[in-house]
């Protein structure tokens, strides 16, 4: 086969596949966790999350899992070192902080407190006009 046959073989295909899938917003955070498994059941019990998809290794890791909580979608997936996939309780933290807007800040606060999570500032009436508090 000449490389021009190839080159449109190529083409073709990448032209069926769609540049942003349906169902999926444009900018979709991936969280790399230490027990990607806890932390969906987690997402489940104190946000509400829905579980897309859940695509377990051999090993029992997940390699790839996608939730939606309202209107977004998170993927995630257990940390594979060996592919340079690490979670921040390996690397010392992070940087990223996540969001979520909800109808009672304070009952989902104490949900999530319930669940183990650790308190790093309690809610509170902001000067920018929310209420927030935030966990790790």
């Amino acid at each position: 086969m000449s490389d021009t046959g190839r080159a449109t073989t190529v083409a073709a295909t990448t032209a069926q596949v769609k540049a942003i899938p349906d169902n999926y917003p444009q900018v979709v955070p991936y969280l790399c966790v230490d027990g990607a498994s806890a932390a969906i059941e987690f997402y489940r019990n104190v946000f509400g999350a829905t579980e897309r998809m859940r695509m377990a290794e051999p090993d029992g890791r997940l390699g790839h899992a996608e939730l939606e909580i309202g209107t977004a979608v998170i993927m995630l997936a257990d940390e594979f070192p060996d592919l340079g996939v690490r979670a921040p309780k390996t690397i010392g933290g992070t940087p990223v902080t996540m969001t979520l807007y909800v109808e009672d800040v304070d009952d989902v606060f104490a949900r999530a407190t319930d669940a183990g999570a650790i308190v790093l500032s309690p809610v509170k009436n902001q000067f920018y006009g929310d209420r927030t508090g935030q966990h790790c």
